[in-house]
């Protein structure tokens, strides 16, 4: 396992030059069943293919940074996801080449401003990319500390 004051440069190699990562909006199934029905469980007419949005380095930190809430928010949401470190370039990889680009595996508190990701129209980066959003760690596990994938507690 690596420290958590390696993970935000780990991370932030990981990233394209851009400055941005490219993130699966609808990371599974549950998601995209979650985004095709409203509240009353009737299908709302939204897509169930999975969509992107980005989300900007200035918003990687260590585990413990303080989190900043930007001017104006008003529902500020979280998730924990597992995020992964892509180690080395890859362009059209393959799925049984994918796990040989992967660094490792970290912990990610995903915060959203959700009145700007969904009120405001157009792209989910609005809500996604605030500075500090995206605090990493407090280790990042390499692919062969890793048992079984499919089976990870967070």
């Amino acid at each position: 396992m690596v420290a958590d004051e390696c993970i935000v440069g780990a991370a932030r190699a990981g990233f394209n030059p851009a400055g941005a990562a490219d993130l699966p909006a609808q990371q599974d199934r549950l998601h995209r069943t979650e985004l095709s029905r409203s509240r009353s469980g009737k299908p709302n007419g939204c897509s169930t293919r999975t969509s992107h949005f980005f989300k900007s380095t200035s918003a990687i930190v260590g585990p413990n940074d303080p989190l900043r809430i930007p001017r104006g928010a008003q529902k500020i949401d979280w998730e924990v996801e597992l995020a992964v470190v892509v180690g080395k370039k890859a362009s059209y990889v393959s799925e049984d080449q994918a796990l040989g680009h992967v660094a490792g595996f970290v912990l990610h508190n995903d915060y959203s401003e959700r009145s700007f990701q969904l009120a405001r129209g157009g792209q989910w980066v609005k809500g996604k990319s605030a500075d500090t959003f995206a605090p990493l760690g407090p280790f990042l596990a390499t692919p062969g500390e890793v048992a079984n994938l499919a089976n990870l507690a967070m």
